[in-house]
């Protein structure tokens, strides 16, 4: 299991029964992490402002890369932060603030609002959704017709659900889940986002994880002893595990 460490432009793997070990000395300040159809690492690289894929096996890695998608409209990213890929090779990702220095009011901001992209393997990028503040997690349904984005914004902590036809093209747009604003719910926003194979979605949000089914039910909060971001599953999808901070947490699924 790989995982960012932001602010430290690295990347770490964990492996059970051995612990964790240094597996990018230099990521490109990367945010989330994928695996494409063709076994190739793909990073989002937050400050660097660049979708990229590592040049090296993962086996064998190294800190080289090769953009996939810098810019939309001649215009660059304001920082890439997570990603999905559907069946057909189709990357959906979020493009919040949070890489730049004084985020939504940086100078070196190029694009007046934080979008929601697919981009195909053919490397021709839509927007999807431009009205969302702090997009943040990206996933996608297990039939690949539902889009689920995270809405880190502190006044109107929210998730989205987008549906999609048979292109991979957004034909509606919805509320999946409204939180209160933060500060009346507790520490922690709307973040990381997957769904299992069983069809629960689990999404880090205020005080931990939360699941819910795909009828927006809340079926369960599990608290965590820290602010939790990225979450990813197993090969196996019976255990979850958590970035919560300055711990990589693991939480076991029956």
């Amino acid at each position: 299991m790989l995982y960012s460490d932001i602010p430290n432009h690295q990347v770490y793997k964990y492996t059970p029964g051995k612990g964790v070990s240094l597996y990018l000395a230099q990521s490109g300040y990367s945010n989330g992490l994928l695996v494409n159809a063709q076994n190739e690492l793909v990073l989002l690289q937050s400050r660097s402002r660049v979708v990229s894929k590592m040049k090296a096996p993962l086996s064998a890695p190294k800190s080289d890369y090769l953009p996939i998608v810098s810019h939309f409209n001649g215009q660059k990213f304001n920082s890439p932060n997570d990603g999905a890929f559907n069946n057909k090779g189709t990357l959906y990702f979020s493009d919040p603030p949070y890489g730049l220095p004084k985020q939504l009011n940086d100078e070196n901001k190029e694009l007046s609002f934080q979008g929601v992209y697919s981009v195909k393997d053919t490397g021709e990028i839509t927007l999807l959704d431009d009205e969302l503040i702090y997009p943040n997690g990206v996933a996608l349904s297990n039939d690949n017709k539902i889009l689920y984005v995270a809405a880190s914004n502190e006044n109107k902590p929210a998730w989205y659900q987008y549906y999609l036809n048979s292109n991979g093209g957004v034909t509606s747009k919805s509320l999946f889940y409204q939180l209160p604003p933060i500060a009346k719910h507790g520490k922690g926003l709307p973040d990381g986002l997957k769904v299992h194979k069983s069809g629960i979605i689990f999404a880090t949000g205020p005080n931990g994880l939360w699941l819910f089914n795909k009828k927006a039910e809340l079926l369960a909060k599990i608290t965590t002893p820290n602010m939790s971001a990225n979450l990813a599953f197993n090969t196996q999808q019976n255990r979850v595990y958590i970035t919560a901070h300055t711990q990589l947490l693991a939480l076991d699924l029956k």
